[in-house]
């Protein structure tokens, strides 16, 4: 369950990144089979805060993506948004990169509320 604050415009809240497990003392490799995102929550007036989805190989080598220039990133990268809006759902292939926009809303509305699953084989 992720409950996140607005934070500042243009900027990734989340970096583009592939989901991997944890093992007690590290990430192994492997990505899991699929990623799902259900939206349980979002301020009605908020803007912004929309998952980012990237083709599999979209930043090649590139370890760190800066949070700065999140929209130019998902332009430049082939970025596909999804819109948070309570009750929506979605699931990606695991080994795709994802990122979530920063957003804005006003300061007595929720937080951005969803729930990720990563589905892993044995």
């Amino acid at each position: 369950v992720n409950e996140t604050p607005p934070g500042p415009p243009d900027t990734f809240l989340m970096r583009p990144h592939i989901d991997r497990r944890w093992r007690g003392d590290g990430f192994d490799g492997g990505p899991p089979r699929r990623t799902s995102v259900a939206y349980l929550d979002f301020p009605a007036a908020g803007t912004g805060g929309e998952l980012v989805v990237f083709p599999a190989q979209a930043f090649g080598t590139v370890t760190a993506i800066p949070r700065e220039s999140a929209t130019a990133t998902a332009m430049t990268h082939g970025g596909v948004t999804v819109s948070p809006r309570p009750g929506r759902a979605c699931i990606l292939a695991g080994d795709l990169p994802h990122a979530v926009f920063s957003y804005d809303a006003p300061s007595d509305a929720p937080w951005r509320l969803s729930v990720v699953v990563a589905e892993f084989a044995p």
